[in-house]
């Protein structure tokens, strides 16, 4: 999740760089950055989500499987 999360966050600096060079009107804005990336962020939410709740189903597994071993 770490590594996915520098990933997307180089990724959504690069693009929003990119977008700042081609628009020389445009100006750094936190509220615009967060408008413009809101599909990496989506995209970073949802991998996470999906990698805890397939820990979360490993981990249950395991605990099933030691309950009926012992």
């Amino acid at each position: 999740v770490l590594i996915l999360g520098i990933i997307l966050g180089y990724a959504m600096i690069h693009e929003y760089r990119m977008y700042l060079e081609n628009h020389w009107k445009a100006r750094y804005s936190f509220c615009d950055f967060i408008k413009r990336e809101r599909f990496y962020i989506y995209l970073f939410l949802g991998l996470t989500f999906v990698v805890i709740l397939g820990i979360t189903v490993y981990i249950m597994a395991m605990r099933e499987q030691l309950s009926f071993g012992g």
